[in-house]
Parts: structure tokens; sequence; C-alpha cells
């Protein structure tokens, strides 16, 4: 059965709260044109009651306290609280109560039925398709039979039934008893209560709703079905209908977010069904999507990239798992060599109580332990200067590795020192010499190969170059082209060169 063609969406002006409980629609407030979903009987329409402070929702004789979408519930309290109070054997007080409900079911699976009392017999009296009698008993003749307080409610001072599906109307009574209630916790004390206690309190209810005068899904429906957007009250582009049905019948339709969206499937634009970013830590809390790699968002969803040394788990395609290739190894050392370098070289330039500018960064002057742990040596031409000055003079180092731009203009600055070390790092990935097989330069050859190709994969070592590596040689060798940029105020900082090292181990 197909739904009627409906125009779903509020005017802009519709109120989206009535004091703290939020309206989503299909619900809408009275008192502003057409912000409820149209038809269903007034269903949808909510009475914001302003004689409380904050104001309160109202939906019939019902107090709304929450809407939930995903689900098709209604959180409603009901004051008119069920009782009879004894003062002796044949006096009392009491107060019956209907619930007649229109458009909305009470939800079977949200309610318990439960009577507080002794020598109670709770029931209640209802209709879905067929009449329905249930109930329960509570017995108990002295203090010492009741339940101690706060367990569960088996029939000692207190009972509960499980309700039947698709009720839409119930009416309480018993034999003999005290209270009902819901989501009931037993207290001793609530056997006591008298007339004046039942006005102060309210039953918790909830009731299942849905769009039900506007026909039921297409054949085929559901989060995994192609979406046909809109359809019906559907309005959202990533949405998707959910037929509801009662006692094996179709009764009605709910739409919901596709997956990877949150919003409302009711509006249409701003407001409906949005992206969730799955990368935002504010979304995933403590457990990040990603281990072992990057989370980027995307439409719907999330792509995991491995980190370096990782490849996805065939178990769990976002979780990336490590890769022990001895190419991958190699990879591993030769970037510790390179971020360990980098520290080094970023604390004489910014960290130390005064700046010092090496002058002469080559691998001859990075000296390796037993553990290829490197230690930055060799200052006898180094210079000491304020952290305020720029540039310094008259340097002799190694010509290979000298800046282009000292050559020319004879002054020293920090980026004369990057320069050299994006040499420094040409060198660990493609294991040439800065000038090698003659008279080649690596570095004008590299830049040559980039700038060309955006890539120089070519020069790479081929003992280090596999398909786990490549992504990390391609990220050093990136950041060494930006080091050996001719304008000095395109280069990076030893900081910065640290920092895009870093984020290529993590």
């Amino acid at each position: 059965m197909m739904p009627l063609q409906v125009q779903s969406m509020p005017p802009p002006n519709c109120p989206k709260m009535c004091g703290d409980v939020a309206i989503p629609y299909p619900f809408g407030i009275t008192g502003a044109q057409n912000c409820s979903f149209p038809g269903e009987d007034e269903q949808f329409a909510v009475d914001c009651n302003h004689d409380y402070n904050p104001p309160r929702p109202f939906n019939g004789d019902y107090e709304i306290t929450g809407v939930v979408l995903e689900k098709g519930e209604l959180n409603v309290s009901y004051r008119n609280v069920p009782h009879i109070c004894y003062s002796s054997r044949y006096t009392f007080q009491q107060n019956w109560a209907s619930f007649e409900l229109h458009g909305f079911l009470i939800s079977q699976t949200a309610n318990k039925y439960t009577a507080v009392g002794c020598s109670t017999l709770a029931m209640i009296i209802g209709n879905n398709t067929m009449p329905y009698l249930a109930g329960c008993i509570s017995s108990c003749f002295a203090e010492q039979d009741v339940a101690p307080d706060n367990s569960s409610c088996t029939g000692r001072g207190c009972c509960q039934s499980e309700l039947t599906p698709g009720l839409s109307f119930l009416n309480v009574t018993w034999g003999d008893g005290n209270i009902t209630n819901f989501a009931y916790s037993f207290k001793k004390a609530d056997l006591e209560h008298n007339e004046d206690y039942f006005s102060s309190i309210s039953i918790p209810l909830v009731l299942d709703w849905a769009i039900r005068s506007n026909g039921t899904c297409p054949l085929e429906s559901g989060k995994t079905a192609n979406p046909v957007v809109p359809y019906g009250a559907c309005v959202s582009e990533h949405s998707y209908c959910v037929n509801v049905t009662t006692n094996g019948h179709s009764n009605g339709y709910l739409c919901n977010c596709s997956d990877g969206y949150n919003g409302n499937p009711y509006l249409h634009g701003h407001g409906g069904c949005e992206d969730i970013n799955e990368c935002d830590p504010s979304i995933y809390k403590e457990h990040y999507p990603c281990p072992g790699g990057s989370c980027h968002n995307l439409q719907g969803g999330y792509e995991c990239k491995c980190n370096f040394g990782r490849r996805k788990d065939r178990n769990n395609s976002n979780s990336c798992q490590a890769v022990l290739s001895k190419p991958a190894i190699a990879v591993i050392v030769r970037l510790a060599i390179a971020i360990e370098s980098a520290e080094a070289l970023d604390y004489m330039h910014s960290s130390a109580g005064q700046k010092i500018l090496h002058g002469d960064v080559k691998p001859g002057n990075i000296l390796l332990d037993d553990k290829f742990t490197p230690k930055v040596s060799d200052f006898g031409i180094s210079r000491l200067m304020s952290i305020e000055k720029q540039h310094t003079n008259f340097i002799v180092g190694d010509m290979n590795y000298i800046d282009p731009v000292y050559m020319k203009t004879g002054i020293l600055t920090e980026k004369s020192d990057v320069y050299s070390f994006g040499v420094v790092l040409l060198e660990l990935i493609t294991r040439k010499k800065a000038r090698y097989d003659g008279n080649n330069s690596l570095p004008i050859n590299f830049v040559r190969y980039y700038m060309t190709h955006s890539t120089a994969k070519e020069m790479f070592d081929d003992e280090i170059t596999s398909p786990e590596a490549i992504d990390c040689l391609d990220m050093i060798g990136k950041i060494a082209f930006q080091c050996l940029k001719d304008d000095v105020n395109e280069r990076p900082t030893m900081k910065q060169v640290l920092v895009h090292l870093n984020l290529e181990q993590s």
C-alpha cells in the first residue's frame, strides 16, 4: 500500500521547545499554523501550557516528558493515579482511571502494569482487536510478610503483569488494593499513603506512535533497501521507511535516519538527517574508531587509513594491525633517525637559551650508536645567536649540503639548516649521496622528479620500497621537497618538520 503524498514540512517559525522539553516534528505546538503533521486526528498536536513555569507540553490529559523519533515513542506522565485507600475495613476512598488513547498505543515493551498493596487483586481491562483482561495478586497479612525495600515486585506487597501489544484503551480496577505505578522499586512506606499523597504524584507511561493514516512502506524498505525519498512523511534525503506492525498486522510506519546520519527524518534540509562526524572526539568519546590508524570522515560513514607500519585487520576493516616485513622495519628505523635528528635541531633553533645555527648539517655529523640512536655532532662551525636574531655570516660547511641561498647572500639562517636537513632526508629514503654517480646532484634531481610527477618513487631505495612502506616514503619525500624550496619563506621550520615526521610515525 503506497502512502499518500502529503506536505510534511512545518513552517520555519514553528516553536521547537515547550519549556525544557523538545518538540520535534511530526509533533508540533498548537497555536502556530501547520506545525504538526497533518491529519492523524490531531495526534501530533501539542498544547504548551504556560500556566506552569517553565511551560509544560500536553497531549490531551497526558503531560509530555520526551519524544523518541527513532523508536516512535512518546514519554508522558498521567496525574490521575488510580488508587483505593482504607481507613477501616469498610471505609475507603478510591479513584478509578481509564486510559483512552487516540492514535497512540500503550507500549508493551516499555511499560509494566504494577500494583502496590496487601491482599490486592489488581485488574486491567482493555481492548486491542478483542476484549482483554489481565492482572496480578499481591498478598501480605502482616508487616513481616512484606518484601524488603527496593526488592522486585513478586507478590509480597506489590505485583506486576506484562501487557499485551496493541492496547489503545485501558481501565484499572481491583478487588482490593492501593496504587498502580510504573518502573517501581518497592518501598514499605508506600503501603501507608493517604488520599492527599496521590494528588502529588503521577504515573510515567510510554506510548507508541506512528504515521498511521498515511499508508505503509514500499515492499522494499528498511536501511538495507534502496531508499525511496521522499516517501510519505520520510522526506529527508538520508532516511528510510520502517513498517510498524501490531499483532501481526500493518499499523502505519516510522521514518529513521540512514546509518551514518542523525537528525529528524521527517524534515529535509537543515535539521533533517545530517552526516555524523565519527572522527569527532565528542562523538566517539573514549573509543577511537580507527585504532592504529587515522580517521577520515565521509558522508554517511568514515574511512580508516592505517599508520605507517600497519595494515587493515582482515577481521575488522576499522582496525590496523602491525606489519613486520623487513622493508617496513627498515623504514621505521630510518624514520626514527630522522625524527630524533629533527628534535635536536629544533631544540638548537628554538628551545636552547640562545639560538644555535649548526651550519653543517649532513650525515657525517649525525652519529649513530649500536641501537641507531642519532647524536647531532660537530658544532665547530656553529654560531650562537640571540633568539631574536635571524641570521649570521661566515660559515664554511660541506658544499653538497649548504643552502644555495646562503651561497648567494652569505647570510645563514635557521632555514639554511632546514635545507641541509632536507638533503639528509633524501639520503635516508634513497640511499644515495648528495653527489652521486659522478656529478649528479641528489637534491636537484629529486626536486625535478617531484615537480614533474608530484612524487619521486623512482629514486627511493629498492631495499625499503614495499606496498606498506610507500606512503611513508612519499610523505618523507614531500617533507624533504618543502625543505629544499628556493624561497626560504616557503620552507618549514624545524619544529614543523618534526611535527610532520611524528605524524607519519604515529
